[in-house]
C-alpha cells in the first residue's frame, strides 16, 4: 500500500509557514504482519529546520479484530543545525479490540510509548524525551472516529505514523486531538484530523498552545 499526504501548518505566537510531504510503502506479504518504510520531507520558513528529512520503518504483528503490537524507528536529519542535529525516535505500540462491529460498532484502544533521543542539546537542557499516548477508535461501516491524549515530553518528535513532524525547537508538554476517516471505496479513504497541545519554546518559560489540521488521501493497491 502506498499513501501520500500533505500538510500545511501555521503556529503561533511565532508564525511559521510550512509544507510537508509524506510517502509510505506498506507490505503485507507475511501472514499477520505489516512491514513499512517511508520518508517525510519538510520545506519551512524556519531556517534551522528547512529542508529537513525523516526516514522511518517499522514492523507490526496483528490478529485482525483482536490485537495489534509493533515497533517503529524514525531518524531525522536537521542539517542546518551546527554541527547537524540528528534525532532518533523509537515508538512501541500495543492495542486491542472490543465491542460488536455488526450491531453497534467496534472499538480499538491503543497505547503508544515514545522515546526521543537528540544527538546534541539544542537548548532544552536535556537530550532524552519520553512520553505516553492513549487513543480510542470507533469503527462503524465506512466511518472511523478517533480521540487521543498524551502526556510526557517531546521535542522534534515524529507522530501519526510519520505524517506529523514537530520540527520547531519546542518542548511539547502534552496534548489531545481527534480525527474522522471515511472509506470512499474498498481501496481509498479520506481523513481529516486535528490536534492541540502545549509547548515551551527554547529560551522561554512561557507556555504556548498549538493547533494542527491535516487532510490525508490514501489509496491501497
Amino acid at each position: 500500500a502506498d499513501t501520500v499526504g500533505t500538510r500545511r501548518i501555521i503556529t503561533t505566537p511565532i508564525n511559521v509557514d510550512q509544507w510537508d510531504a509524506t510517502l509510505v510503502y506498506s507490505n503485507y506479504s507475511i501472514l499477520n504482519t505489516k512491514l513499512r518504510v517511508g520518508t517525510h520531507a519538510i520545506v519551512s520558513d524556519d531556517t534551522l529546520t528547512d529542508k529537513s528529512l525523516v526516514l522511518f520503518g517499522g514492523v507490526n504483528h496483528y490478529r485482525s479484530g483482536y490485537y495489534n503490537a509493533g515497533v517503529d524507528l524514525y531518524h531525522t536529519w536537521y542539517d542546518n543545525y551546527l554541527p547537524g542535529l540528528k534525532v532518533l525516535q523509537v515508538t512501541a505500540t500495543f492495542g486491542f479490540f472490543f465491542g460488536n462491529y455488526i450491531t453497534y460498532g467496534s472499538f480499538y484502544a491503543e497505547t503508544r510509548g515514545h522515546y526521543i533521543k537528540h544527538s546534541q542539546d539544542v537548548g532544552f537542557g536535556e537530550t532524552r524525551f519520553p512520553s505516553v499516548e492513549q487513543s480510542l477508535f470507533f469503527y462503524r461501516n465506512r466511518l472511523t472516529l478517533e480521540a487521543f491524549l498524551w502526556s510526557g515530553y517531546q521535542a522534534f518528535g515524529v507522530m501519526k505514523d510519520g505524517f506529523a513532524v514537530y520540527n520547531i525547537a519546542e518542548k511539547h508538554l502534552g496534548g489531545f486531538g481527534g480525527s474522522v476517516r471515511y472509506n470512499t471505496s474498498p481501496k481509498s479513504s479520506l481523513k481529516l484530523s486535528f490536534s492541540q497541545g502545549r509547548f515551551n519554546e527554547v529560551g522561554s518559560g512561557q507556555i504556548s498552545r498549538s493547533l494542527s489540521v491535516m487532510v490525508l488521501l490514501g489509496y491501497t493497491f
